[in-house]
């Protein structure tokens, strides 16, 4: 059994166990659609409700189908173990549905696991977490078809696809702007006989004539059995080009950021690892907190900080993922990005603190103290190293400067 909304609110609800058959395989859409609810051509919201192991069989939309509703929205609510031929969790076709802080776990598809937008599909995604959902052939957590929407400080992590985009797939056309978003540990394998086998794209998938950009988003510890680890921009279908600014791309396996003959990744005051062409790149370990536990903050001393693109970041963005302020200046960080000061950070997370000028130790602590110490002896008479504070070679001057600065920065 399902439900069938055309019109209304829906708040504090739980949908388990629905299901719905239809034949989308054999190109019969119909009202066979949506395995637990099937929203369609009116104004539809639903709020704190819970969608738990719903499937639509040969069907589209395991938790929610929604359709044609230019003003609905679904706003704090879990998709959880479910399951459908497209968009495990929910399929949005042909409106502008916003969905916000909701969450995507364990969902199943054979394209899209969590989430699939299709046709001019320019509703906002924002403030929600994909997590362990399978794609099938493509797009683990989410599948942008033909979109130009943004998706904002959303985290995907633990996805997988068969073939592309294990966090993300952009596809058929779409222009959608990702921002603020930790994309980390997803996967994607090399085909399995489903899509063409040499597609990739471990974290972010783009084909099919698509246009993406991504802003200030760390791409990390995803993999690819082929091609793009981090990132690959496909050559099928359509030539189509990834735009990559303030980004971190950093310790994907299978290729940082890889193209298809026909296509191109545009990458500008980034980190990628190995080192990329273009304006205000680095090839640096971004120095996050604690990789190993999925901690993507920047530590004291990251080349990430105050060294991105102040005219990339959207108009109205004013805080990183966790939600602190996006601008922020570290006086204790030189500004090699471009903009007037504050100078954005690269990556999701902007450095809240101030690094401290004398932890000069290969990887700053916030501490200064005997590490810096011995570092400061082996760099002796050197100049410009990490331990020259006044920039005239490492010598009794910054020796005192580090004694009167010893301890917590």
């Amino acid at each position: 059994m399902r439900l069938e909304l055309s019109r209304g609110s829906v708040t504090d609800c739980t949908f388990t166990g629905n299901w719905t058959t239809g034949d989308v395989i054999k190109g019969g859409v119909g009202a066979a659609v949506g395995g637990a609810v099937y929203a369609a051509s009116a104004t539809t919201a639903f709020t704190d409700c819970t969608f738990i192991g719903n499937s639509a069989t040969n069907s589209l939309g395991g938790g929610i189908f929604n359709a044609g509703n230019s003003l609905s929205t679904i706003t704090g609510c879990v998709f959880a173990g479910n399951s459908a031929e497209a968009g495990g969790g929910m399929f949005n076709v042909d409106n502008s549905a916003t969905v916000k802080n909701c969450l995507f776990p364990n969902n199943q598809a054979n394209v899209g696991g969590g989430l699939l937008n299709q046709f001019n599909n320019d509703g906002p995604v924002s403030d929600c977490t994909f997590i362990g959902n399978d794609g099938g052939d493509a797009g683990g957590g989410l599948v942008s078809f033909d979109g130009n929407g943004t998706i904002s400080n959303c985290q995907f992590l633990g996805n997988t696809a068969t073939s592309a985009g294990g966090g993300i797939l952009n596809s058929a056309g779409g222009n959608v702007t990702i921002v603020n978003c930790l994309i980390a540990g997803n996967f994607s394998g090399d085909g399995g006989g489903g899509m063409d086998p040499n597609i990739g794209g471990g974290g972010v998938a783009t084909g099919y004539g698509s246009f993406p950009t991504l802003i200030n988003c760390t791409i990390a510890n995803n993999t690819s059995a082929v091609q793009g680890g981090g990132i690959a921009t496909l050559g099928i279908g359509a030539p189509s080009a990834t735009t990559v600014v303030n980004c971190v791309v950093w310790d994907n396996t299978g290729g940082q950021v890889d193209n298809d003959p026909g296509a191109a990744t545009n990458v500008s005051y980034s980190i990628v690892e190995g080192g990329y062409f273009g304006t205000g790149n680095l090839d640096a370990d971004p120095l996050f907190v604690d990789q190993a536990n999925d901690s993507y903050q920047l530590s004291p001393g990251s080349p990430c900080i105050d060294a991105g693109d102040n005219a990339a970041v959207p108009a109205g963005t004013t805080t990183d993922l966790d939600g602190n302020p996006r601008f922020v200046d570290d006086t204790g960080t030189d500004d090699t990005g471009s903009g007037d000061p504050p100078i954005v950070d690269m990556g999701a997370y902007e450095f809240q603190g101030a690094s401290c000028l004398w932890d000069c130790e290969a990887i700053p602590n916030g501490n200064v103290g005997i590490n810096d110490f011995l570092n400061l002896l082996a760099q002796w008479m050197q100049v410009g190293s990490s331990c020259d504070f006044d920039g005239g070679g490492v010598g009794i001057t910054d020796f005192l400067a580090l004694l009167a600065n010893w301890g917590p920065c």
